[in-house]
Formats: structure tokens, C-alpha cells, sequence
């Protein structure tokens, strides 16, 4: 499971890297969290092996444990997020 928050879109946070390699994926979290998911499943495609990852989007969360905790504690525990 590939949790992203889709406020996570702060383009000049402070410990985004800003490498050519890094702003080819995306210009902020949300968006490369997007493509390594895509490219997780296109590679996963190509070499003809399954593919069990989901992902799930945490509405309203930015880049904050806060947020993200119950979605994960509920996806890890079974039970549906509150």
C-alpha cells in the first residue's frame, strides 16, 4: 500500500530534492509519489510479475505524521480509515 496525502503539493519544501532526476518525477511529493506508483506498475508489467501494491490517497493531508497515521493504523490493522 502507497499512502500520498494530496495536499502534499508544496513545491519549495525545504527537504524536497530539486535534482534534474528528482523534478523529472515531479515537482513536489504528491506527484512523485503518483509516478513512482505508475512506474512501479508499468515495470512490474513489463517483466510479467504481479502487481499487489495500491494506492491510497489521504484527503487533506500534507507531508504530516498527524495525518497520516490513522489511514496507515487502519490499513495495517484491517478496518476501514476514519
Amino acid at each position: 500500500m502507497l499512502l500520498l496525502g494530496d495536499q502534499d503539493t508544496d513545491p519549495n519544501a525545504k527537504d524536497l530534492r530539486k535534482t534534474p532526476q528528482a523534478m523529472a518525477q515531479g515537482v513536489h511529493r504528491f506527484e512523485r509519489g503518483q509516478h513512482y506508483f505508475k512506474e512501479a506498475r508499468n515495470r512490474a508489467t513489463e517483466l510479467q510479475c504481479p502487481f499487489g501494491w495500491h494506492l491510497q490517497v489521504v484527503p487533506e493531508a500534507a507531508h504530516q505524521n498527524s495525518m497520516m497515521s490513522r489511514p496507515a493504523a487502519a490499513i495495517l490493522m484491517g478496518v476501514n480509515a476514519p
